[in-house]
């Protein structure tokens, strides 16, 4: 799935000792406050206090379940927390594949070709025209390009391949197979000498740059930005690119053909050394399986980070029921229900359920934003918001929040009024 070879799958030994001594030395970090505080109170006060009760909140405006629910802030923000934090995960990894899916779209609108074939030599009009000829070829555009770097430095990924910048020309009578969005200034014209369109943002309109080609370092003026969608080019004009390189002939093909004219394309590139041949419709298929196994690991990890809130959630509803066991008993004995006390315990996990929602949903939109932003390794991908994704995950923490108050929900209506008075 990642395309490539783990050389060693051990497990590196900090590893489990990093976990095992996490595992041992967080709760006792979080236990050890609230151990000290009990251990400095005098045994006067501590028989007088007749047991934990809690912070009483004085906003009535509040519903009673979000004011029960406030009566701990220090067992509820950790709890919070794990949920907000897993809800606003889930709901930016989906927002973020919403964007690069129509990334990748816009791929193929933009390359109005079905393969991209890169040489490592320049090809003559002897090979060109046989590719013209090969049946079901429709169009055929001959590029030139050169390995190039903004400045003395080339900066690329360990491969040598993908994430490269290179310095490209289009046909000198133009392209209509590659139609990259223009985002700022203008394309190349017939007779520009030293203008340069980037396919970034690295530099203002207007700006003189240098690139670096075969170790030789030229001046050129920017004059455009295109957002190319899987690549990194500097495009100038046929002209200025034989000036710089003193290369005559084209190394790229972008080739329009019916799916069965492949085969024949290759017999005509027979014997030309290749650099690398691409469907577009893999590239397609590349950029999507790649984000799909991002968002599935980030999904996963958003899971399990929610399922410990929800957990937590749990078992702060149960001490909490446990701490109020004399309150429970005195509604008991004035008459309430056993479905208004479920009511109050449900009610309580809710709020604080709902409260995870409003927070998260409020830091989508700007998660988001950053990371879409910081992954704009294809073109700036649209800012794009998943309704189903808020959606799905506002049901889930709600249902989750009052799953997880059943239990000290049965507990609460099963304790008999004479039994909880007497802890009261």
């Amino acid at each position: 799935m990642m395309n490539l070879a783990v050389q060693d799958p051990a497990i590196p030994t900090w590893v489990p000792l990093a976990v095992i001594g996490l595992g041992l030395a967080v709760p006792l970090a979080f236990a050890a406050v609230p151990i000290a505080r009990a251990a400095r109170l005098p045994v006067r006060a501590a028989l007088a206090a007749g047991g934990p009760r809690g912070a009483v909140v004085r906003a009535t405006w509040l519903p009673l379940a979000a004011r029960n629910a406030l009566r701990r802030p220090g067992r509820l923000v950790p709890t919070l927390a794990l949920m907000i934090t897993g809800g606003a995960l889930v709901m930016t990894a989906a927002g973020v594949q919403r964007g690069l899916a129509r990334t990748a779209d816009r791929v193929e609108d933009a390359r109005r070709y079905q393969l991209e074939v890169r040489t490592a030599a320049p090809l003559d009009e002897r090979r060109l025209a046989a590719v013209r000829a090969t049946p079901g070829v429709r169009a055929v555009e001959a590029w030139s390009v050169a390995p190039a770097a903004r400045g003395p430095v080339a900066r690329t990924h360990p491969d040598g391949g993908h994430g490269a910048f290179v310095l490209a020309a289009p046909p000198a009578d133009g392209t209509t197979l590659a139609q990259f969005p223009l985002r700022a200034g203008r394309w190349l014209r017939p007779d520009d000498d030293d203008a340069v369109v980037l396919s970034d943002r690295g530099a203002p309109i207007g700006a003189r740059i240098e690139l670096t080609v075969d170790g030789r370092v030229s001046a050129w003026t920017v004059v455009g930005v295109v957002d190319e969608l899987a690549g990194r080019s500097a495009f100038v004009t046929p002209a200025a690119f034989r000036r710089v390189t003193g290369q005559a002939g084209p190394t790229l093909l972008r080739i329009a053909a019916d799916p069965g004219a492949l085969p024949g394309v290759e017999r005509a590139l027979d014997g030309v050394p290749v650099i690398y041949a691409l469907p577009i419709h893999g590239l397609h298929s590349i950029i999507a399986d790649h984000v799909a196994m991002v968002v599935r690991a980030v999904v996963a990890l958003a899971a399990v980070v929610a399922a410990v809130g929800l957990l937590g959630l749990a078992i702060a509803m149960g001490v909490s029921v446990a701490e109020r066991t004399g309150e429970l008993g005195v509604m008991r004995a004035i008459g309430a229900s056993d479905r208004r006390l479920v009511a109050v315990v449900v009610g309580e996990a809710m709020a604080i359920g709902a409260v995870a929602v409003i927070a998260a949903l409020a830091l989508t939109a700007p998660l988001t934003a950053l990371v879409v932003d910081r992954v704009a390794v294809i073109g700036q991908p649209p800012f794009a918001l998943s309704p189903p994704a808020m959606i799905g995950w506002s049901l889930a923490a709600l249902i989750g929040s009052a799953l997880a108050s059943l239990a000290p929900a049965r507990r609460a209506i099963r304790m008999s009024v004479r039994a909880a008075l007497a802890e009261a």
